[in-house]
């Protein structure tokens, strides 16, 4: 039975209850109140939760796009590095995870500077700008033409001037 199926009876049991004894429509009236605060609660208690429930999905359903584009964001992270492993060939590179990508291409990375020459002590670290040490030599014609401030520069960084 429903409460609004209770309510309904208990006014019917109140009506009845008009023609038979004040003990009976005392005990009835009393039953109504109860059934109508407990129908009151109930029906305040159903809108809360309601209301948590309509904020809850809201939550989850921000929480899903944001989840959702964070996934494509990743997976094209990942596609980048699997490119990038490609092409500078490392070895097994479709079963490293994206932090084992990233370490191969920085070991990879080096090995080629590497095999240029370069000292990799000497390459500035944390996205520094490089120091540009300069020509090691230059014409002395060349050397005439810079200001002064980088002519003296040039020295202290161990240039030497030919003819």
């Amino acid at each position: 039975m429903t409460l609004a199926e209770i309510k309904t009876a208990v006014a019917g049991l109140l009506a009845r209850a008009n023609t038979a004894d004040q003990s009976l429509r005392a005990d009835v009236t009393a039953l109504q109140a109860r059934v109508d605060g407990d129908v009151t609660k109930l029906t305040n208690d159903l809108a809360a939760a309601t209301a948590e429930n309509t904020k809850l999905q809201t939550s989850l359903t921000e929480a899903t796009e944001k989840l959702t584009k964070l996934d494509a964001d990743f997976a094209a992270v990942n596609s980048k590095l699997a490119e990038v492993c490609a092409a500078l060939k490392v070895a097994d590179a479709e079963k490293l995870d994206a932090t084992g990508k990233v370490v191969a291409l920085q070991t990879a990375t080096n090995n080629a500077i590497a095999q240029t020459g370069v000292d990799l002590t000497a390459l500035p670290s944390g996205g520094a700008p490089a120091k540009s040490a300069g020509p090691k030599t230059m014409k002395r014609a060349d050397w005439s033409n810079l200001p002064p401030k980088a002519q003296a520069e040039f020295f202290r960084n161990g240039g030497n001037l030919t003819e």
